[in-house]
């Protein structure tokens, strides 16, 4: 209940901040009440970027609680070892982390998604700065910005032959086929800026690899990462090469998200069975949050430094992680 608590409690801080920013791009067809509604829709799923300082600060609350009204001396009394007891501690933590990354994999990805599909359409005529992706098919050129499920967002089309140039068009979407071919939808709004003799059957067919921007990459499911990283062994191209380790960074920080937060949870919880004379309640929970922010450092710097090198990704996720670990077990096996 306590970690479930304090994820409500960042959630509803990051959702208010999230307001702020939606605020500015107010339009007449983008209002306040779909900002809520995006927020509220988007929400679950934004929920697992604070799982790992959510299960942290619970388990350590109900730990210190524990200490406090004594239950902890009475356990280690009775024979069990703060190994045992800290161990058990997180499971309630972990078990909620890897119900809600199942949650989130199941439904609330597709809600967010869908809901920023809404918002696209209500901000469909906004300009947007996000990296641009080309592709080309016969006589056809296609950027796009953004892509969401079976959606290319901000898409722009030129097609040429050999006399030259034929037309240059904007779609606001386009939508995405089983055979990997881009078609313009009934919701699709053309704009041309040069010409204006689309062919009524328009389609362009895109590669296996359907490459999309690192902001994105995020938003993935585990099944979508592993598709991507399969596709890895297909294409072989060495200018896809940090592509690929951005799509492996992703994939092996959601599979081991979990074993990031029983480390933390061990290295941390050892803390507790020192004397409360010499550290209080207040400094050893501020010492494992700040702590757990160093820990993420860390981490994304061993996994930058493992793209930058060319090295196995999975490396530079477990890490950070195997030695907080093993000093852990370390200090409650000396307790």
């Amino acid at each position: 209940m306590l970690t479930m608590a304090v994820l409500f409690f960042f959630l509803l801080l990051d959702s208010v901040f999230s307001i702020i920013s939606e605020l500015e791009d107010v339009t007449e067809a983008y209002t306040f009440i779909e900002i809520l509604k995006y927020i509220l829709s988007s929400a679950p799923s934004r929920s697992i970027e604070f799982i790992e300082g959510a299960c942290l600060l619970g388990f350590m609350l109900s730990l210190m609680f524990a200490q406090k009204e004594g239950n902890l001396n009475v356990l280690r009394s009775s024979g069990i070892s703060p190994l045992k007891i800290t161990t058990i501690n997180a499971l309630a933590p972990l078990l909620l982390s890897v119900i809600l990354l199942f949650l989130n994999e199941m439904y609330f990805l597709d809600l967010k998604n869908n809901a920023y599909i809404d918002k696209s359409n209500l901000k469909s005529n906004q300009a947007t700065t996000n990296e641009v992706i080309w592709y080309e098919d016969n006589n056809n050129f296609l950027s796009f910005e953004e892509k969401v499920n079976d959606i290319l967002f901000n898409t722009t089309i030129i097609n040429v032959d050999e006399i030259g140039l034929n037309y240059i068009l904007k779609v606001n979407q386009l939508s995405i086929n089983e055979k990997n071919e881009v078609f313009i939808s009934d919701s699709s709004k053309i704009n041309y800026i040069y010409g204006s003799n689309l062919d009524t059957n328009f389609s362009i067919k895109l590669p296996s690899l359907i490459k999309i921007s690192y902001k994105d990459i995020q938003n993935l499911t585990l099944v979508e990462l592993v598709e991507y990283k399969n596709l890895e062994r297909i294409t072989a191209n060495k200018k896809d090469d940090l592509f690929f380790s951005h799509i492996s960074k992703n994939l092996y920080e959601k599979i081991f998200m979990p074993f990031s937060i029983l480390a933390l949870c061990i290295f941390f919880g050892s803390f507790v069975y020192g004397s409360l004379r010499n550290s209080t309640s207040s400094y050893i929970i501020v010492t494992s949050v700040a702590g757990a922010f160093v820990y993420n450092l860390i981490q994304d710097f061993t996994m930058s430094y493992s793209i930058s090198y060319n090295l196995v990704q999975i490396y530079g996720v477990l890490l950070p992680g195997f030695i907080i670990f093993i000093a852990g077990i370390v200090r409650l096996n000396k307790t």
